[in-house]
């Protein structure tokens, strides 16, 4: 994964700065520095392979989330590590972040699901964010029911099929 390289006057890897404003919610900072061509890089990860999107969804940060897709982020590339990924809209699900996961929707965010088989609607039901559930449930196209195993799974967790 991509980092983006040092910037002058600020001490650190602009990576590490992009993804340090994004936990914080610096919208309009993230976008100062992308116009000012010091951001090129929206998709670098962090040490622990979390993209600036990632962290934004996980804290609910709505105006860096707009943001960073404005800047066309991959919506659906979150924290990759090895043999274990999670998505910006798994994080927002699981962080009841109900207005940063219709962004992600809105953007395309695929129904991904986390190792142990859980897609979004799982982990909110889980969780007991009816919120999120209302939105999944509602949301055109979204493929709800999927799991690693390619079988039906309802949000309690209970297989169907053989």
């Amino acid at each position: 994964m991509a980092t983006n390289a040092a910037a002058p006057g600020f001490g650190a890897s602009v990576g590490m700065l992009q993804h340090e404003l994004a936990r914080r919610g610096d919208a309009l900072e993230i976008a100062g520095l992308m116009q000012r061509g010091v951001i090129t890089d929206v998709d670098a990860t962090d040490g622990k392979g979390r993209t600036a999107l990632f962290l934004a969804a996980g804290r609910g940060h709505e105006e860096v989330v707009a943001c960073l897709l404005d800047a066309k982020a991959n919506v659906n590339m979150g924290q990759v590590m090895v043999g274990f990924s999670w998505s910006p809209a798994l994080i927002a699900a699981h962080q009841n972040h109900v207005g940063v996961l219709k962004l992600l929707l809105a953007s395309g965010a695929r129904n991904q699901i986390d190792r142990n088989g859980d897609s979004c609607m799982h982990i909110a039901a889980k969780q007991g964010h009816t919120m999120v559930l209302q939105l999944l449930h509602g949301w055109p196209g979204w493929d709800w029911a999927a799991t690693s195993s390619g079988k039906a799974r309802s949000a309690t967790g209970i297989n169907s099929g053989a």
